[in-house]
């Protein structure tokens, strides 16, 4: 959400410092009770790509940059 351009409605960063990720710029996912909400406020779609394996999950968002 933070490269991608859209408002970020709801985050909860996690409880320990993750030294590879400036702060903000990562995010806690934890079933129902704690999520990632965001809202695409610009005129143009974003796509949701996903990934994953059996360590890890990745999640982009792509769209066309605004100035």
């Amino acid at each position: 959400a933070y490269f991608a351009g859209v408002d970020l409605v709801e985050h909860q960063e996690h409880s320990y410092y993750i030294s590879r990720y400036p702060a903000g710029r990562e995010a806690t996912v934890s079933g129902n009770d704690i999520d990632v909400k965001f809202r695409n406020d610009g005129s143009t779609p974003v796509q949701i790509q996903t990934e994953w394996t059996s360590g890890s999950v990745t999640v982009r968002l792509v769209g066309i940059q605004r100035y």
